[in-house]
Formats: C-alpha cells, sequence, structure tokens
C-alpha cells in the first residue's frame, strides 16, 4: 500500500500541486470517455424532425336521397425522423483543452527550468517550436500581424527559465511554477485585451492543436509498456510466488493475441463478432498504471531530476494534454486525428509491449524462474539498458505503424484534423466562406474525411445549392461512412421529391450499418413516400426492435397504418404496442378515426400551455375521435388554447376539431360560427366543404350549394358532386344540370359517372321513366315530379315494388309538403306508408322521426310522448330536447320548457320546426317581444327561403312596427307561394295586412 501512496513523503507544497494536476488529469480521462459514449453528438446533433399529414377520415355517414353523404373528420398524423444538425460550436472543449495544454507547456517550462545546461537547452529548443506553434501573430496583438508577438513573448519565457536554471538555482520548484503561472496569467490578459480577432482563446485552443497531437503522442509512448509492466508485478509481488516466468508470458502471450486480433479486425483481415480491448481503454489503463509506477522507476531520471516529483508531474501535465486532446477530437468529430491516436495507441502497445517482454527476459530471466521479486529492480538492467529498450520499442512501433500505413499518411490525417478545426472555429464565427476554404482544404489532406464532407454538405445546404452538398455527402458516404451522412444524403433527394433514390440510399446504408434502428426508420419513412405500405411497416417493426428508436418506430409504425387505413384495430394495435407516449397515442387515435372507432385513451388537457407538435396532434386527434362525448367544459378550454398566439400554428385545424364536437353535440349554430371564422380566415377549401355537408344534413341545401361552390373552386374532392346535389335538393334543377355535365365529361372518375347517370335520369321525359329500373324511377320522382303533378306521381309511384324505395319517394315528398307548410297533404302521403314491410332500418328511423314532427306540428301531445319512448334520437340531439321541451310545456312544467327551449334557441338556427317552437313559446311573454323576434330572424338569416319562417316573421314585424321588413317579407313569401296558397294565408290573418283588400281583388 506504501508503493501506492508515494505521494505522502513529498514536501507539501509537492503534494498540493500533485493533488492539482491529478485532479486535472483525471477530469480529462472522464471527458474522454464522457465524450466517447456521446459520438460527436454535441456539435453533430442529431436532431428529430416532425412532419405532419392531414389525412381524410370519416366521422360518420347519412344519405340524401340514394346517396350517401360522408361527413369529414379530419386528422393528423405525426412522422418522425432523425437527421443531422449542422455544426453546433460546444466551445468548452477547446478551452478545456487550452487550460490543459498550456498548463502541461508551463510545468514542463518550470521542469526545464531545473535541467542542466544541455537538457536545458534541449528542453527549450523544443519549447520554442511549441510557442511558434501556435501562429500568435493570428491573433494580432495589437494590430500586429507579423511575428514580434511572438518573439516577446519567447524572450520573456525563456529568459525567466534561464534565469532560474543560470542566476537561482536554488529557487524551488513550486515557487517556479507559480512564476511560470502568473506569467501565463500576465499572458492571457494580454491576449484578452489586446487581440484584434473575435475568441482570441479560441484561436490559441485551435492553433495549439499541433502542439497537442505531439505531445499526446509522446504521453501514449511514455506509458505504452506500462500493461505489460504490470505483469511483473502480479506475478512477482505476491507473498509465494510460483512459476512466475511461465505466468508472465502467459499474461503477456493473451495481452498480445487481444492486441493482434484488434489489428486484423481493424485492418479488415478478420471479420468475426469477438471482443477486443478498445485502444482508449488501453491508453486510460497504461495511463493509471504509469502514474503509480514512477515511483519505481526513479533510478531512470534521479541524475537529472532534483525530485522523483517531477517526473510524476511531467507525466500528469501529459496525460492531461493527451486525454483532452483526444476528448476534444472525439467530441468535435474530428475522425481523422482519432483513428490516428486509436492506430498509435494500438500499434504502440504491440511495439513497446513487445520489445519490453525482450527488455524483462534479457534482464530478468533467471530471476523470474527463480520467482524472485523482480517488480523491486524492474527498471535497474543490467544487460539491456532501459534506453535501448525505448530505442527498440520505437522501432518496433514504428514497424507496425508503417506495416498499416504510410507515415506519410498520419501526418496528411493530422493535416486534416488541424484543418478540420479551423473550419469549425470560422463556422461557429459565421464566417462560412473561410470554414468553406478550411474545409476544402482538409480533404485535400484526407479525402477519407467524415467531419469536413459532412460540414461542407451541411454549408451547401445551407447556401441552397443542393447539388454541391449531395456530392459532399456521397463522397461521405463513400470514403468514411456514417448514419448520419446516409440519412442527410436520403433527405436532400426527398426534399426533391426522389423517394426512390431515398430509399436506394437508405439500403446502401444499412448494408454498411445493419444493425441501425436510424436508417431502417428512414427507409420506412421513405417507403411510406413510395406507398409502399408493407414495407414500410416491417421497416418500422425492425426499427422497433432495436430498441434505441423504439418511441419514434412506433410513433411511425402507427402513422404509416392510420395513413394506408391498416384494417387491424387501433385499439388492439396501441394494446400490442404498449405504448404510452403521446406520439403513439396520437397516431393510435388518428387510425381510430379512420376506422370510425372510438379510442378510450387516458386524456388529460393542458392548460394555459403553449402545445407542443405532439401535444396538439394529440388533442386535435382527440377531439375527431371523441366529438360527441367530450363536455362543453373542455372545449372551451380548447379554444382558448387556439387563441394563444403561441399555438397559431395548430389554431385552425384545434378550432375546427372544436367545431365538429359542437356539431355533434348539437350546437349547430356554435359550430357554423367557429367554422365561418376558419374558412373564411385560411380560405381552406376543406373547411367550406365540411360547412357544407353540415348544411346539407340540416336540409339547407341552398346555402350549401353555395359553401361547395368554394370548396369546388378550391379543387376539393367531391365538392363539385355535392354542389350539384345541393341544388337538387334545393328544387334547383336548372342550376344542377350545368355542373352534372360538367362533372360527367371530367376523366373517368367514380363521380364522373354518378354524375352522367343522374343527369340522364334528370333528362328522361315522363314516358321514358317506366322503362328504367326502381331506383333510377325513385331518383326521378325525387327530383323531377313536381309537388303539383300528383298525377305523374302517383302513375310512377306504382312502378315502385320495393318497400322501401317506396316508402323513400313517399317520405321525400311529404317532406316537401312540409316544408311548404302544406301539413295535411304531408301527413295524408306519410300515411300511405303505413303498412309497408321495410327492411331498411336507416328509412325507418327517418319515417320515425319526421312521423314525430308532424305529431309535433298538430299538437298531439298526448300521442308525442309514448310515439318518442320508441325512437332513438342517437345523432339528433336537439330533435330529443326540442320534444322534452313540447311535452314538458305541455304537462305545465313551464320552467322545464324554458330552460330547453332557450337552449334550443342558442344551439341552432337550422331547424325551422325548433326555431317556431321557441319564438312560439317565448310569445307568452308579452314583455319581451324582441326575443322570438330574434329567434325567427336568425333562423331566416339561416334559411332565407323558408316558408314557415316567412310567414311568422312577417306578423311578428308589424306587431313590432317594423312595416318595411314586414312588407318585404310578404314581398318575398308571395314569390315562394302559389297564388292560392298566398291569399289563404293573407286571408287568414286579416289584422296584420293593410294588401289583403288589394289581394283579394287580384
Amino acid at each position: 500500500m506504501q508503493s501506492l501512496s508515494f505521494w505522502k513523503n513529498w514536501p507539501r507544497p509537492y503534494q498540493y500541486i500533485f493533488w492539482l494536476f491529478s485532479a486535472i488529469a483525471f477530469v480529462s480521462v472522464g471527458l474522454l470517455w464522457f465524450t466517447y459514449f456521446q459520438d460527436a453528438a454535441f456539435v453533430f446533433p442529431w436532431l428529430t424532425m416532425q412532419q405532419l399529414e392531414a389525412i381524410d377520415s370519416t366521422a360518420r355517414t347519412f344519405s340524401v336521397g340514394s346517396f350517401a353523404i360522408n361527413v369529414p373528420s379530419n386528422s393528423l398524423v405525426l412522422f418522425e425522423a432523425l437527421i443531422g444538425g449542422d455544426y453546433h460550436p460546444v466551445n468548452f472543449f477547446y478551452y478545456f483543452f487550452l487550460v490543459c495544454l498550456t498548463l502541461g507547456i508551463f510545468t514542463l517550462l518550470t521542469i526545464i527550468s531545473t535541467l542542466k545546461r544541455f537538457s536545458f537547452f534541449i528542453g527549450m529548443s523544443l519549447l520554442i517550436l511549441c510557442v511558434i506553434s501556435f501562429n500568435l501573430e493570428t491573433l494580432q496583438l495589437f494590430g500586429l500581424t507579423n511575428k514580434i508577438a511572438t518573439i516577446s513573448i519567447l524572450v520573456l519565457l525563456c529568459g525567466t527559465a534561464f534565469y532560474f536554471q543560470s542566476f537561482r538555482t536554488e529557487t524551488t520548484f513550486a515557487v517556479r511554477l507559480v512564476t511560470f503561472l502568473a506569467i501565463g496569467l500576465l499572458l492571457a490578459l494580454t491576449f484578452a485585451v489586446g487581440s484584434q480577432v473575435a475568441n482570441p482563446f479560441l484561436h490559441l485552443a485551435v492553433n495549439g492543436i499541433t502542439a497537442g497531437m505531439v505531445l499526446g503522442i509522446v504521453f501514449i509512448l511514455l506509458v505504452a509498456h506500462e500493461i505489460v509492466a504490470s505483469f511483473i508485478d502480479i506475478v512477482t509481488q505476491t507473498k509465494n510466488p510460483s512459476k512466475s516466468a511461465q505466468h508472465f508470458y502467459v499474461l503477456s502471450a493473451i495481452y498480445f493475441i487481444n492486441l493482434f486480433l484488434s489489428y486484423l479486425i481493424k485492418e479488415g483481415y478478420l471479420n468475426i463478432p469477438f471482443w477486443v480491448i478498445n485502444s482508449f481503454l488501453l491508453l486510460t489503463i497504461s495511463a493509471v498504471l504509469g502514474i503509480w509506477g514512477f515511483n519505481r522507476r526513479e533510478p531512470l531520471y534521479r541524475d537529472f531530476l532534483s525530485s522523483p516529483a517531477l517526473a510524476v508531474f511531467a507525466c500528469l501535465g501529459l496525460m492531461a494534454i493527451c486525454f483532452s486532446v483526444c476528448a476534444l477530437f472525439i467530441a468535435t468529430g474530428n475522425t481523422t486525428m482519432t483513428e490516428t491516436f486509436v492506430d498509435i495507441t494500438l500499434y504502440a502497445h504491440m511495439g513497446y509491449g513487445l520489445i519490453f517482454i525482450v527488455y524483462v527476459t534479457a534482464n530478468f530471466s533467471p530471476m523470474l524462474l527463480a520467482n524472485l521479486p523482480v517488480y523491486k529492480i524492474l527498471y535497474k538492467p543490467d544487460t539491456m539498458l532501459f534506453f535501448t529498450f525505448r530505442f527498440g520499442a520505437a522501432i518496433a512501433a514504428f514497424a507496425f505503424l508503417s506495416f498499416a500505413s504510410t507515415w506519410g499518411a498520419y501526418v496528411n490525417q493530422a493535416y486534416a484534423a488541424y484543418y478540420n478545426a479551423h473550419g469549425d472555429l470560422y463556422w461557429g464565427q459565421g464566417d462560412l466562406v473561410a470554414a468553406e476554404g478550411y474545409y476544402k482544404k482538409s480533404v485535400v489532406y484526407r479525402n477519407q474525411n467524415l467531419h469536413a464532407h459532412y460540414a461542407l454538405g451541411a454549408l451547401y445546404t445551407r447556401q441552397l445549392d443542393p447539388a454541391k452538398a449531395r456530392y459532399e455527402l456521397a463522397s461521405a458516404c463513400e470514403n468514411s461512412p456514417s448514419e448520419m451522412a446516409f440519412i442527410n444524403l436520403g433527405e436532400l433527394y426527398g426534399a426533391n421529391g426522389n423517394h426512390l433514390s431515398t430509399s436506394l440510399i437508405m439500403r446502401e446504408g444499412i448494408k454498411k450499418f445493419p444493425q441501425s434502428a436510424r436508417l431502417l426508420n428512414a427507409q420506412g419513412l421513405s417507403y411510406v413516400k413510395l406507398g409502399r405500405q408493407d414495407s414500410a411497416l416491417v421497416f418500422f417493426e425492425k426499427s422497433r426492435a432495436a430498441g434505441e428508436m423504439k418511441e419514434m418506430a412506433e410513433t411511425n409504425l402507427l402513422a404509416a397504418s392510420a395513413k394506408f387505413s391498416f384494417s387491424f384495430p387501433a385499439d388492439s394495435l396501441l394494446a400490442l404496442l404498449k405504448s404510452d407516449k403521446e406520439s403513439a397515442k396520437s397516431n393510435a387515435l388518428a387510425l381510430a378515426n379512420v376506422q370510425q372507432l372510438p379510442l378510450s385513451i387516458t386524456y388529460q388537457l393542458p392548460i394555459d400551455t403553449t402545445l407542443s407538435v405532439k401535444q396538439a396532434v394529440l388533442l386535435i386527434n382527440y377531439l375527431h375521435n371523441q366529438l360527441s362525448r367530450i363536455d362543453t367544459t373542455m372545449l372551451s378550454q380548447a379554444i382558448s388554447l387556439a387563441h394563444k398566439s403561441s399555438n397559431e400554428t395548430f389554431k385552425h385545424e384545434l378550432l375546427m376539431a372544436v367545431a365538429s364536437c359542437y356539431y355533434e353535440k348539437g350546437m349547430t349554430k356554435l359550430a357554423g360560427e367557429i367554422g365561418r371564422e376558419v374558412a373564411y380566415g385560411t380560405a381552406n377549401g376543406k373547411y367550406f366543404h365540411l360547412l357544407g355537408v353540415w348544411l346539407l344534413e340540416q336540409e339547407n341545401p341552398a346555402t350549401a350549394a353555395r359553401y361547395f361552390k368554394i370548396a369546388a373552386e378550391k379543387s376539393i374532392a367531391n365538392a363539385l358532386w355535392y354542389q350539384a346535389l345541393s341544388w337538387l335538393e334545393a328544387d334547383s334543377i336548372q342550376k344542377a344540370m350545368p355542373l352534372l355535365t360538367e362533372l360527367a365529361n371530367q376523366p373517368d372518375t367514380i363521380q364522373a359517372k354518378k354524375a352522367f347517370q343522374l343527369g340522364r335520369i334528370l333528362n328522361l321525359t315522363a314516358t321514358e321513366v317506366p322503362k328504367e329500373n326502381e331506383t333510377n324511377i325513385s331518383t326521378y320522382l325525387r327530383y323531377r315530379v313536381k309537388l303539383t303533378d300528383t298525377l305523374t306521381f302517383n302513375r310512377l309511384l306504382d312502378k315502385l315494388q320495393t318497400p322501401d324505395l317506396r316508402a323513400a319517394s313517399l317520405l321525400a315528398r311529404s317532406k316537401k309538403y312540409f316544408t311548404q307548410d302544406q301539413i295535411d297533404q304531408s301527413v295524408k302521403l306519410l300515411q300511405r306508408i303505413k303498412g309497408l314491410p321495410l327492411t331498411d332500418k336507416k328509412i325507418y328511423e327517418q319515417i320515425q322521426h319526421f312521423s314525430l314532427q308532424l305529431t309535433a306540428k298538430l299538437e298531439n301531445w298526448n300521442a308525442l310522448k309514448p310515439q318518442m319512448a320508441n325512437v332513438h334520437f342517437e345523432g339528433r340531439p336537439n330533435n330529443k330536447i326540442y320534444f322534452e321541451a313540447l311535452v314538458a310545456e305541455a304537462e305545465g312544467n313551464l320552467a322545464e320548457a324554458a330552460k330547453k327551449f332557450d337552449y334550443l334557441s342558442r344551439a341552432t338556427v337550422q331547424d325551422e320546426e325548433i326555431a317556431l317552437g321557441a319564438a312560439r313559446y317565448f310569445l307568452r311573454d308579452s314583455t319581451d317581444r324582441l326575443k322570438p323576434y330574434s329567434i325567427i330572424l336568425n333562423g331566416l338569416l339561416a334559411k332565407p327561403n323558408s316558408i314557415k319562417l316567412l310567414k311568422v316573421y312577417v306578423k311578428e314585424a308589424a306587431i313590432l312596427g317594423f312595416d318595411e321588413e314586414s312588407e318585404q317579407a310578404l314581398e318575398k313569401l308571395k314569390k315562394l307561394l302559389s297564388p292560392i296558397a298566398f291569399n289563404q294565408y293573407v286571408r287568414e290573418n286579416p289584422d296584420f295586412f293593410e294588401v289583403s283588400r288589394e289581394i283579394s281583388h287580384n
């Protein structure tokens, strides 16, 4: 234990210096391993690229005549990928290296000042070369760009060292070190104040890389034999050693077999899954052993060092330089020099270790055979001097190095690393022209240069020169392949829509890195772009299995499933993946929306916050999935989130999702207001299309047609077809026919075929219709036979033998009479449906609901409540509330009725009967005549041609003294009604119309 604590006998100042230097040296070791496992992520970070894609899904379907209308529900899917980012300066590693380098140099300078004359001059000569390598003229100290600054600093340092060496020889090492460190601080202050360049210390660090590389290699060679030397300790330091020689040679053989396998695998001679020791691990172990082995090497430097502590200080300084420069190269992705250090470490251990075995054999083999404690005299040779070992080991290491590659190649790699560092320096300062020049110079010295090629690719991408960027990244992939280079090259091709090239590039990348989850994920994304569903899912599953990309791969797997309308149930797929991540749940909801499957997930709405992409997509898809199940409190909070300026990106999609929820809950008025705000605010055709669908479902086809017209102008699919259908529903066949003709003349599509067929049917004469099939006859009855033509209607109705089609035709005509306020005719037609053996559930439900409306219109309150019990109101929440309000009023529960009518008056403006019922109820209160008036007025704004609303409005406006408005409404009503119906209306309300006499005269 005493041998390990060799510093305890040193003077107290030396112990303090030892602990300070040891702390710095071992921090540099820790930093190397920290950066090693980060894989240059500091400066070339992986960035997550998120891509949103809207997919069309259907909330539900309703029928208009014989045509199915889909209510759209636009979900968002989130695809994620990793791409390589630009160079991101992290100057900490440069500054830490500079601290270690300057501390090491000043420590060596201090030691040199204690040497004898010849050794002193040799040491100072090397120091002068070291200072010159800093190129201090680049700092432009006080505007100087020549060598004056360098010469001045050399004079100061050399003069101080010579003063201590020649005139103050008795000065302690601690005082000398403090003096040189004080000079260093003075110089640092001078650089900070006098330099004319930005970040002068960063320039010093970059310029000091040359000295750092040389001193780092010196340290590697210095400790390269330590592992083999430790075998002597292991086999001879035990209490009762036996077979010491055998054990030593066996351990050495195992060690060299490992080194030799590392060499063969590294050079490509072997390709086997065999773990071999890492070069940096070799360096770390030998460095630690070297520090603790200096106490036994005292005989080697006793003649020229005043204290053994100085040798330890020199070793610690070199160790800090070596590990900090390695950490710098690893952290900045400067692989050209990292590879050099790896090679030199491996070959140095091979050469020095092999010759050290010769050294031990030559000097101590008899003692090993005798099991004597050789460790005590390991550095006291009597046959082969330690200098001879060093010289021979250097030759052996150089031989191994030269056999693997020429020494010139390693010099070129050093140059390439040096210029890469300069390129990084100027990139960080925003001088891309200078950075480009240095990177190109680096490539000249080493074409297998990932750092330079990748940086140039990023630089050209930033300069919007994709051709050059592709060339540089392709060079990187060919000469020094990396996952990041392959992915960014594929991204460049994908940005131009060349997804096939992206896929081929990813294929090559996977050949190089078959276990790369990032490349597997990127290949899956390329297959998504190519529309290859099965291949995309396979690669996402492979990426997921790799573990590293599990969350992202699951996100993309679910997104692709939604995009391609995967049939596997979304809830089962999410359960199978066992993912609780926001992105996975978002895409699972999108898939569930495509499948029209409510998905039960735990969800907590973010309150008063800025939404991330994942949070926003999750919220939007959740709203679309739970349309009628979300309470109004949550919807109000979602609106607040949408209107936050920080959520502007998702504002419109989120608001439309909220509007869809309000619509499904029956709050169609608010839904329409939000929808119109978004539609006109964005001019997005899909929002106008959705508004048109809503209005068509609410039996307001004339207004719906206008929204579909805007959507069609913006090339929304089905919009033109729905526009034509809306005009037909509005009895405007003259407006529908040109649209059907336009559609029929379009390329062969489903809509074109339907339009052609419908147009053909509508152009038939009454004598030609009976020859058609029953579906076509039913369509003709719905759109071509006028209400006044009962003869044709009955004649063609008799041709319908299918009960469902017969019932549908009678129901459609009955509804038209109802709309015209001809209740008696409506009732008569509906009664003709009785007794028909219906099989279509939807038609049966429509008949039930319409029958309820007629019952309410006829004020048959006794029949209304029991009739309601047999009707399902799913998807018709307002109808249920309306009928409940009527029943409550009939039963005398006026408070409940008032509450429900008040809600309905605010919830919807599209349903005429609801508006009339609410207005009629509030007419009870003679003190507030404006409320029923406003209800009717809002209804007319929604449906300007509503005969029933106009009839009531004429009277209410007259009562309130709005004579002009009343007269205008009356004139409009006169145009909509037949003369007989209009005269009847006037005669039934003589107290309201001064024109009644004039009309009666006509």
